[in-house]
Protein backbone atom coordinates (compact mmCIF):
# COMPACT_ATOMS: atom_id res chain seq x y z
CA UNK A 1 0.00 0.00 0.00
CA UNK A 2 1.12 3.76 -1.08
CA UNK A 3 0.89 6.80 1.60
CA UNK A 4 -0.26 10.02 0.84
CA UNK A 5 3.21 11.85 0.09
CA UNK A 6 2.31 14.84 2.25
CA UNK A 7 0.93 12.34 5.15
CA UNK A 8 4.53 10.50 4.97
CA UNK A 9 6.21 14.09 5.03
CA UNK A 10 4.84 15.12 8.30
CA UNK A 11 5.38 12.27 9.91
CA UNK A 12 9.29 12.47 9.11
CA UNK A 13 8.38 16.45 10.43
CA UNK A 14 7.24 14.86 13.69
CA UNK A 15 9.90 12.58 13.90
CA UNK A 16 12.85 14.88 13.06
CA UNK A 17 11.15 17.56 15.76
CA UNK A 18 11.28 14.76 18.36
CA UNK A 19 14.35 14.74 17.70
CA UNK A 20 15.32 17.91 17.66
CA UNK A 21 16.65 17.73 13.91
CA UNK A 22 15.95 20.78 12.02
CA UNK A 23 15.03 19.64 8.28
CA UNK A 24 14.77 21.94 5.31
CA UNK A 25 12.54 21.20 2.19
CA UNK A 26 15.68 19.41 0.33
CA UNK A 27 16.32 17.92 3.52
CA UNK A 28 12.90 16.56 3.41
CA UNK A 29 12.53 15.03 -0.60
CA UNK A 30 15.68 12.97 0.33
CA UNK A 31 14.66 11.59 3.36
CA UNK A 32 11.41 10.57 1.96
CA UNK A 33 12.67 10.00 -1.09
CA UNK A 34 15.28 7.34 0.74
CA UNK A 35 12.25 5.44 2.49
CA UNK A 36 10.68 5.43 -0.39
CA UNK A 37 13.68 3.76 -1.68
CA UNK A 38 14.29 1.32 0.82
CA UNK A 39 10.33 0.30 0.62
CA UNK A 40 10.91 -0.30 -2.36
CA UNK A 41 13.80 -2.80 -2.76
CA UNK A 42 13.03 -4.43 0.51
CA UNK A 43 9.15 -5.15 -0.21
CA UNK A 44 8.34 -4.50 -3.76
CA UNK A 45 5.77 -2.10 -2.99
CA UNK A 46 6.08 2.11 -3.52
CA UNK A 47 5.88 3.96 0.31
CA UNK A 48 4.29 7.27 -1.24
CA UNK A 49 2.12 7.55 -3.98
CA UNK A 50 3.11 9.23 -7.13
CA UNK A 51 6.31 9.32 -8.44
CA UNK A 52 9.57 11.48 -7.99
CA UNK A 53 11.12 13.33 -10.65
CA UNK A 54 14.91 14.46 -11.37
CA UNK A 55 14.96 17.68 -10.82
CA UNK A 56 18.36 19.81 -10.86
CA UNK A 57 19.73 18.64 -7.03
CA UNK A 58 18.78 15.61 -7.03
CA UNK A 59 15.10 13.33 -6.40
CA UNK A 60 11.92 15.41 -5.98
CA UNK A 61 8.26 14.47 -5.49
CA UNK A 62 6.19 17.17 -6.71
CA UNK A 63 3.51 17.01 -4.51
CA UNK A 64 6.01 17.72 -1.53
CA UNK A 65 7.84 20.90 -3.21
CA UNK A 66 4.39 22.36 -3.81
CA UNK A 67 3.14 21.81 0.04
CA UNK A 68 6.73 22.78 1.70
CA UNK A 69 8.33 24.99 -1.05
CA UNK A 70 7.14 28.34 0.20
CA UNK A 71 10.07 27.65 3.58
CA UNK A 72 12.15 28.40 0.65
CA UNK A 73 16.00 28.01 2.51
CA UNK A 74 14.46 28.22 6.28
CA UNK A 75 13.54 25.00 8.65
CA UNK A 76 10.15 23.81 7.88
CA UNK A 77 7.99 24.79 10.69
CA UNK A 78 4.81 23.80 9.29
CA UNK A 79 2.92 20.86 8.20
CA UNK A 80 1.36 19.95 5.17
CA UNK A 81 -2.71 20.54 4.61
CA UNK A 82 -5.11 20.13 2.11
CA UNK A 83 -6.74 22.59 0.70
CA UNK A 84 -10.10 22.38 -1.29
CA UNK A 85 -10.42 23.41 -4.60
CA UNK A 86 -13.99 25.20 -4.55
CA UNK A 87 -14.47 26.40 -0.82
CA UNK A 88 -10.75 27.31 -0.37
CA UNK A 89 -11.00 25.77 3.03
CA UNK A 90 -7.49 23.97 4.78
CA UNK A 91 -8.20 20.62 6.44
CA UNK A 92 -5.46 18.21 7.64
CA UNK A 93 -3.65 15.79 6.12
CA UNK A 94 -4.34 12.08 7.86
CA UNK A 95 -1.79 10.97 9.65
CA UNK A 96 -0.01 7.24 8.96
CA UNK A 97 -0.65 5.13 11.15
CA UNK A 98 0.69 1.62 9.58
CA UNK A 99 3.37 0.39 12.27
CA UNK A 100 5.46 -0.68 9.43
CA UNK A 101 6.04 2.68 8.11
CA UNK A 102 6.15 4.25 11.28
CA UNK A 103 9.12 1.79 11.69
CA UNK A 104 10.63 2.32 8.69
CA UNK A 105 10.58 6.19 8.82
CA UNK A 106 12.10 5.96 12.59
CA UNK A 107 15.26 4.23 10.87
CA UNK A 108 15.45 6.65 8.27
CA UNK A 109 15.08 9.84 10.25
CA UNK A 110 18.45 10.09 11.50
CA UNK A 111 20.32 12.95 13.92
CA UNK A 112 23.25 12.38 12.01
CA UNK A 113 21.15 14.49 9.30
CA UNK A 114 20.15 17.82 10.43
CA UNK A 115 24.05 19.46 9.87
CA UNK A 116 24.70 17.74 6.27
CA UNK A 117 22.10 18.49 3.45
CA UNK A 118 25.53 18.45 0.58
CA UNK A 119 26.51 14.85 1.60
CA UNK A 120 22.80 14.13 1.56
CA UNK A 121 22.50 15.70 -1.68
CA UNK A 122 25.43 14.07 -2.95
CA UNK A 123 24.67 10.61 -1.86
CA UNK A 124 20.77 11.71 -3.71
CA UNK A 125 22.99 11.78 -7.12
CA UNK A 126 24.92 9.10 -7.39
CA UNK A 127 26.63 7.43 -10.22
CA UNK A 128 24.89 5.63 -11.61
CA UNK A 129 21.78 5.59 -9.11
CA UNK A 130 18.15 6.02 -10.09
CA UNK A 131 18.55 10.22 -10.31
CA UNK A 132 22.01 9.89 -12.12
CA UNK A 133 20.37 7.04 -14.87
CA UNK A 134 17.83 9.57 -15.65
CA UNK A 135 19.32 12.74 -15.89
CA UNK A 136 21.83 11.05 -18.22
CA UNK A 137 19.24 8.82 -20.36
CA UNK A 138 17.31 12.27 -21.14
CA UNK A 139 20.70 13.93 -22.16
CA UNK A 140 21.44 11.04 -24.46
CA UNK A 141 17.48 10.95 -25.92
CA UNK A 142 17.06 14.13 -25.82
CA UNK A 143 13.81 13.44 -24.06
CA UNK A 144 11.48 15.31 -22.06
CA UNK A 145 10.95 13.13 -19.43
CA UNK A 146 12.05 12.95 -16.54
CA UNK A 147 10.61 10.95 -13.83
CA UNK A 148 12.14 8.14 -11.87
CA UNK A 149 9.84 5.59 -12.23
CA UNK A 150 9.61 2.72 -9.24
CA UNK A 151 11.13 -0.02 -11.45
CA UNK A 152 14.10 2.51 -12.00
CA UNK A 153 14.78 2.98 -8.12
CA UNK A 154 14.25 -0.72 -7.90
CA UNK A 155 16.97 -1.70 -10.26
CA UNK A 156 19.28 1.10 -9.57
CA UNK A 157 18.79 2.20 -6.17
CA UNK A 158 21.78 -0.23 -4.73
CA UNK A 159 24.14 2.49 -6.38
CA UNK A 160 24.16 4.73 -3.39
CA UNK A 161 25.98 2.56 -1.10
CA UNK A 162 28.18 1.81 -3.67
CA UNK A 163 28.97 4.92 -4.34
CA UNK A 164 29.28 5.91 -1.15
CA UNK A 165 31.52 3.47 0.15
CA UNK A 166 33.71 3.99 -3.34
CA UNK A 167 34.01 7.85 -2.97
CA UNK A 168 36.43 7.47 0.31
CA UNK A 169 35.10 10.21 2.39
CA UNK A 170 33.99 8.07 5.50
CA UNK A 171 32.06 11.44 6.72
CA UNK A 172 29.83 10.82 3.74
CA UNK A 173 28.52 7.63 4.74
CA UNK A 174 28.30 8.37 8.47
CA UNK A 175 26.49 11.67 7.04
CA UNK A 176 23.68 9.52 5.05
CA UNK A 177 20.49 9.84 6.36
CA UNK A 178 20.77 6.38 7.49
CA UNK A 179 23.32 3.89 7.82
CA UNK A 180 23.53 1.52 4.82
CA UNK A 181 25.03 -1.08 7.13
CA UNK A 182 21.37 -0.97 9.08
CA UNK A 183 19.65 -2.06 5.17
CA UNK A 184 21.86 -3.80 3.60
CA UNK A 185 20.80 -6.92 3.65
CA UNK A 186 17.49 -5.94 3.49
CA UNK A 187 17.87 -4.22 -0.08
CA UNK A 188 20.03 -6.63 -1.41
CA UNK A 189 23.89 -5.15 -0.95
CA UNK A 190 26.58 -6.80 0.57
CA UNK A 191 27.17 -5.11 3.91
Amino acid sequence: MSYDPLSISNTVLDLAEERAIPLRCHDLQRIVYFAHGINLTKTGLPLVSGCFEAWRNGPVHPVIYLSFCRAGEDVIDFRASRQRTFSGLRSEVPPVTDRAAIDLLLRVVSPEIGGSPLHLSHLARAENAPWHHVVSRARETKSVSFRITNSCIIERFAFHKANAAEDGDDALVIDAPFSFQDFAGEIGVPA
